[in-house]
């Protein structure tokens, strides 16, 4: 475990939020997540060390997904094209150039990018698990570094977009990642994240379950105006923040760690669990995911921001 100061204002003077566990994994340990007193940024402190990390992603970690076509339901086939389809069209929507060339942090298996690369783009990506990076290759024969941003030798000002799906919360360093990405769009690039809402009415109900805490893995949580000052400070302009890519699996996957918790008969629990795989049941949750995102009060934050000047060189 390390000790790090705050990584938006830099002090280390802090306030303890909540003891947070690994419940999606069940590895040992306490995570204390702490609010800096001076900008709101809240993160894990202690945390694991970089080269402690890796143990707390094991290959069934779920963002680590097979291609669509490798999907078992032809329902949960399609879901997932339109899906995917929707992250391209809000890249294509304020993109300065479409097609044009796209960064993917944290691309994981590859599957937003393979997306991208059938309608024209020309994708590049980066991501620090060997085992997403070999399927990403393998499997759509992609264009992928394994490691760290900072260490790709990318060139700046090369990609007209770049994306951070999910991505920022894991990061070590979130105000140099931004940084690096910003380095790298080219003049009116953007970034565009998705991002775990710490405002949702999901973090309200499920408390230390919710997923967007997804301890240790998660190092960091966003309120709204912090992500906005952060954003700021490395040079960029929101064009859009709003709720979207939430919804029911999100909602599904905080409802699982309650349920694991909670439902201590192992019948009972194995039963409920697989009753949220039902194809098609996430259609009677819809109406309600889109009330939330509707209100503002949705599990996820969709954020494009455009590259302008850093605050205190315009």
């Amino acid at each position: 475990m390390e000790a790090v100061v705050c990584n938006l204002c830099g002090v280390s003077d802090t306030e303890c939020v909540r003891i947070l566990h690994d419940f999606a994994f069940g590895r040992p340990g306490k995570f204390p997540l702490v609010r800096c007193r001076r900008c709101g940024l809240m993160y894990l402190n202690p945390r694991p060390s970089p080269a402690q990390m890796g143990r707390y992603y094991p290959i069934t970690y779920l963002p680590y997904k097979s291609a669509i076509e490798d999907e078992r339901w032809a329902l949960m086939r399609w879901v997932r094209r339109r899906n995917i389809r929707r992250y391209r069209h809000v890249v294509e929507q304020f993109s300065p150039r479409v097609p044009g060339r796209v960064l993917d942090v944290g691309c994981s298996t590859g599957i937003f990018l393979a997306e991208m690369r059938d309608a024209c783009w020309e994708p590049y990506g980066v991501d620090p698990s060997p085992i997403a990076v070999v399927y990403a290759r393998r499997r759509f024969g992609l264009e992928v570094f394994e490691g760290r941003l900072l260490d790709a030798g990318l060139t700046e000002g090369q990609f007209a977009a770049a994306t951070l799906w999910d991505v920022l919360e894991h990061t070590f360093n979130p105000l140099e990642t931004l940084r690096i990405v910003h380095r790298l769009l080219e003049v009116d690039g953007i970034v565009v994240m998705a991002i775990p809402h710490y405002e949702s009415w999901d973090r309200m109900i499920f408390g230390q379950y919710w997923i967007g805490y997804d301890a240790p893995r998660h190092l960091y949580v966003f309120p709204r105006d912090v992500l906005r000052d952060m954003l700021a400070r490395v040079g960029f302009e929101i064009v859009r923040m709003r709720c979207a890519f939430g919804g029911y699996y999100t909602f599904v996957a905080s409802l699982r760690l309650w349920i694991n918790q909670h439902v201590h008969w192992q019948p009972v629990r194995t039963l409920l669990l697989r009753l949220f795989d039902i194809p098609g049941l996430r259609y009677l949750f819809s109406p309600l995911a889109a009330v939330a995102d509707l209100l503002g009060q949705g599990n996820k934050l969709e954020v494009i921001a455009r590259k302008v000047e850093p605050v205190g060189t315009r």
